[in-house]
């Protein structure tokens, strides 16, 4: 019998903790998702704004030093020689004050309404074909800077940035200064953002001026974005409405997974500088709470079973002893002497039991020697009568005989009487 009692008793303390078990494994579930979710959306909300500060603040100092440009040609548009010079005047004022240059730039040229371009190394080519001159010479524009494209004097990459002669109104020529990348390219290349955040400067069609990135794969991911419809819709829509806002959207990479890019057009240049970052990288932290909250959970699950295990068997040894004591009493001599006790300080529902047990059983036993007692007065009671009963029975048989001995002798008076008569 007590084996078969262990076994219910183990598997009751099973099933307990099971139920709990899994108690805390769907409410720790549901917390985690909760939880992570509003974390992740407030760490992708973070990177976003963290990212636009960041292609802001790029952007506009680049601006900021294609305006320094702009306005270090005034040295040369607001030079006497520029302003009441013929071309060749100023061609030959412009070579022989080639140490006016700042350091920024390669070489300064002066470019005629011919597009004839001599510069103050004294070299000289034609560039009426190039796109700053038509946006100078035909369109009117004050200033503008092209895209890089290789030297027609020196054959490296360059940018030209360009500022318009006028007098009495009408653009006669404009000066032309012309440099390499560095400055952009040391700008561009210390941006980093974790492993996967990066900067890139492009030109409006999409081409890779800098990248602080891997090329090749930056390439691969502006043809990403390129063949997404719904990302090329937003770049054309911002360039409609809003060409000097900051625009963002989620595009998978070539990785497979998705980038968050932000881009801002670099104002009064054709270049566009973008921020790209991986969103593996947005989620990593999100990511990361939720492996230790998993960790934690199945901790404090194993903890907590393991205590609910130890209480349960605390609490289940008293009722052993209780089930133990009422069958030794419900068998054999039923010695209701005997007591139930538990060495436990905890007071629950199988104490009480416990102590009204050991009442009622205590009560029993004051009943019973009440009854044996009753019993006993009871036996002196009967041996009495049955004495009583036993004098009363002989006197009663005297009484009898004297009767029997009276009629007779009352008989022999009668017979006496009759023969004397």
């Amino acid at each position: 019998m007590k084996p078969n009692t262990e076994k219910r008793q183990l598997k009751l303390a099973a099933v307990i903790i099971i139920v709990v078990a899994f108690t805390i494994i769907v409410l720790n579930t549901l917390q985690i998702l909760f939880i992570a979710t509003n974390i992740r959306k407030t760490s992708t909300k973070s990177y976003e704004e963290e990212c636009s500060e960041i292609t802001l603040a790029y952007a506009e100092l680049m601006a900021a030093k294609v305006s320094e440009y702009y306005s270090l040609l005034y040295t040369y548009t607001n030079s006497d020689i520029a302003r009441t010079g013929t071309d060749a005047q100023i061609v030959a004022w412009l070579q022989n004050n080639a140490s006016i240059r700042p350091k920024d730039f390669d070489y300064v040229a002066y470019v005629d309404a011919k597009g004839n371009f001599d510069s103050d190394k004294k070299s000289h080519t034609t560039v009426k074909d190039r796109g700053y001159f038509k946006e100078i010479m035909e369109l009117g524009w004050e200033t503008t800077v092209d895209n890089p494209v290789t030297s027609k004097t020196t054959g490296k990459t360059v940018i030209h940035v360009c500022r318009a002669l006028k007098r009495n109104g009408k653009t006669i020529g404009f000066f032309c200064a012309v440099m390499e990348m560095h400055t952009f390219n040391n700008m561009v290349s210390g941006i980093k953002l974790g492993d996967t955040g990066i900067g890139v400067l492009i030109t409006q069609d999409g081409k890779i001026i800098s990248t602080s990135g891997n090329p090749e794969i930056v390439e691969n991911d502006l043809a990403a974005i390129n063949n997404d419809k719904r990302a090329m819709e937003i770049v054309e829509k911002h360039s409609r409405e809003n060409p000097n806002e900051l625009f963002s959207f989620w595009v998978k990479n070539s990785r497979g997974s998705e980038s968050l890019t932000i881009s801002k057009n670099v104002r009064g240049t054709p270049w566009v500088f973008s921020f790209l970052i991986d969103k593996r990288q947005v989620q990593e932290a999100s990511n990361i709470l939720r492996r230790q909250m998993v960790i934690t959970s199945a901790l404090v699950m194993l903890i907590i079973s393991t205590i609910v295990g130890l209480i349960v068997f605390v609490f289940l040894k008293p009722l052993n002893v209780v089930q133990t004591t009422i069958r030794g009493i419900a068998k054999g001599d039923a010695d209701l002497t005997k007591r139930i006790s538990i060495n436990t300080k905890i007071k629950s529902e199988i104490s009480d039991v416990v102590e009204g047990f050991n009442d009622f059983t205590e009560k029993m036993q004051e009943i019973m020697k009440e009854l044996k007692s009753s019993k006993n007065e009871l036996v002196s009671s009967g041996k009495s009568l049955d004495e009583v009963t036993q004098s009363t029975t002989s006197a009663i048989i005297q009484i009898t005989a004297n009767i029997k001995s009276v009629t007779n002798g009352m008989d022999q008076q009668a017979t006496s009487v009759t023969q004397t008569a």
